[in-house]
């Protein structure tokens, strides 16, 4: 088959986490043999890269465009609006050219924009091809944890409702969501979970650091990891912090202030954006890699990626009983898991576990990797997800006749 996955923050091949996630998509799409182009509708904000990459090319084996004419979103705000004009006329253009010519089966869409998902839904209606959403966070319980009673995170959920023909949901809540809302016309769906590209040997540990890698927009969360590093400085254990943290410069700010305000600046190394190739040799040389996920919507309906690349390294991986994590990871077997109330003490707890007695956290870290491989290696979902689109593709062109 011949897809294209389009979306807006995608990145792709010089953003992040979404990167990672489209990255995974379309190599497992590309090992059972389809054909994919990655479309970014406009560029990377820089808030979230410092690397540039050309508008066109091919990464990995992967074509991509930026279909706005830039990588990275312009400085100016006409400038921004002219690229986004482009880059939907410019999306629509190749979708209708690709179909036109019998070079494109299935459209799928990686975006939490309900005008997206209606541009692009009502596109492929009119072309009649299938239109798939992968659904990575809810709109709507992103809007719960922060206190956003607006209409949009509903319009989103109604926009899936109307526009999809199938969904990809990263969890089994955003699944559950889906569920209820298609009970009228059941919308097909498939769990793909967290994935990771990456083949590592087993990391080494040699530098004895903590790691936490994540958007400085979550501000919820790096107070977490840095009220833990400063109550294992209380206790004695003064260890290092670093940091690769990216995000809109005040939540930086906010970050650095805070770091300031617990004394840490001697401990905590704040990097900023990463490539692919030092994010790895982080990973494989940090003693401890932290994940917390607080007790809200947002983090039951989320999966964070970094965790797939963390537990592929073999190193021990401190994260919460929240979510996701409940179908994966055991705490003492595989994971060192806090409870559901994500606490500073419970994690510093952890930590200092692990630093104590490392020949047992080497051994969880080991079953970690074994279950990262099991479950979230690209290879050992790229069966599931190919056939599940050939199904999606084979019954739309069915109720098309």
């Amino acid at each position: 088959m011949n897809l294209i996955i389009i979306g807006e923050t995608i990145g792709f091949p010089i953003g992040l986490a979404a990167t990672a996630r489209v990255r995974c998509l379309a190599k497992a799409l590309k090992r059972e043999g389809h054909h994919i182009t990655i479309l970014n509708t406009i560029g990377l904000s820089e808030a979230y890269t410092t690397a540039r990459a050309k508008t066109s090319g091919v990464c990995q084996e992967i074509p991509y465009l930026f279909c706005g004419g830039y990588s990275v979103r312009p400085s100016t705000k006409i400038q921004r609006l002219v690229e986004m004009a482009i880059g939907y006329a410019r999306s629509l253009f190749i979708i209708v050219t690709l179909k036109i010519t019998g070079k494109l089966d299935c459209v799928l869409l990686y975006s939490r924009s309900r005008l997206m998902v209606r541009y692009f839904g009502v596109l492929c209606r009119m072309l009649k091809l299938p239109f798939v959403i992968e659904l990575c966070e809810w709109p709507e319980a992103i809007g719960a944890t922060r206190g956003d009673h607006g209409p949009k995170p509903k319009q989103y959920s109604r926009a899936v409702a109307k526009n999809a023909t199938a969904v990809i949901p990263i969890s089994h809540y955003i699944a559950d969501q889906v569920k209820q809302l298609s009970q009228n016309k059941p919308i097909p769906f498939q769990i793909i979970p967290i994935l990771f590209d990456s083949d590592p040997l087993p990391g080494k540990g040699t530098d004895k650091y903590i790691l936490y890698t994540g958007s400085a927009d979550y501000g919820d969360i790096w107070r977490i990891v840095l009220d833990s590093l400063a109550l294992l400085h209380e206790r004695g254990l003064v260890l290092e912090m670093v940091m690769t943290c990216s995000g809109k410069p005040a939540a930086v700010e906010n970050l650095r202030q805070y770091i300031t305000r617990k004394n840490l600046g001697n401990q905590v190394r704040h990097l900023g954006y990463v490539d692919d190739d030092a994010f790895q040799d982080l990973i494989n040389s940090a003693a401890v890699l932290i994940a917390p996920l607080p007790d809200n919507l947002q983090s039951i309906a989320r999966f964070p990626t970094k965790l797939a690349f963390f537990l592929a390294s073999g190193r021990p991986v401190v994260t919460s009983d929240v979510g996701e994590i409940r179908y994966y990871l055991t705490d003492g077997k595989n994971a060192f898991v806090t409870s559901s109330g994500c606490r500073p003490t419970e994690f510093a707890e952890k930590i200092s576990t692990i630093m104590i007695n490392g020949e047992n956290a080497e051994k969880i870290g080991l079953q970690g990797r074994k279950t990262a491989f099991e479950n979230f290696y690209y290879k050992s979902q790229s069966r599931c997800l190919s056939d599940f689109l050939e199904n999606t593709v084979s019954a739309f062109k069915k109720s098309a006749r």
